[in-house]
């Protein structure tokens, strides 16, 4: 398993925890993201009592995720980011973390429903190109 220099141990086991938990979620979500915000038409999307779980397990991976990430930004980004390693996709990382972060604010408390839509596709957007550059980052 792989180990980030200066954390805990059960760190990186946790951080990608955390991230299969949010994608296999958040996939779970989008037909019904689809079909609520967008009015497109869904052969299949979970129900009631199994979204609300989804949803709540994808809220708190995600809480635990930016503890995490936030952890990484005081010793692996900064060393990162002297020894110039991985920077572009580095900074796209922490890019797409705060687009995530502003669009739920968004999906939270847009009351207006354009904007509202806007955030929701800018969130499903942003999440799974976040899944591609977590990968290229990693290798």
């Amino acid at each position: 398993m792989k180990r980030l220099a200066g954390y805990p141990h059960w760190l990186f086991p946790a951080l990608m925890s955390s991230m299969v938990c949010i994608f296999f979620t958040g996939i779970a979500l989008l037909p019904s993201m689809l079909e609520m915000r967008l009015d497109i038409d869904m052969s299949w999307r979970i129900e009631g009592g199994a979204r609300l779980l989804a949803a709540a397990g994808h809220c708190a991976a995600g809480f635990l995720l930016v503890g995490m990430v936030g952890a990484l930004l005081a010793i692996h980004v900064r060393i990162g980011w002297r020894r110039q390693l991985n920077r572009t996709s580095g900074a796209s990382l922490l890019v797409l973390v705060m687009i995530l972060l502003m669009s739920t604010l968004g999906i939270y408390y847009l009351g207006d429903e354009l904007l509202s839509r806007v955030s929701s596709v800018t969130h499903s957007s942003a999440g799974l190109l976040s899944v591609m550059v977590a990968v290229w980052h990693s290798i």
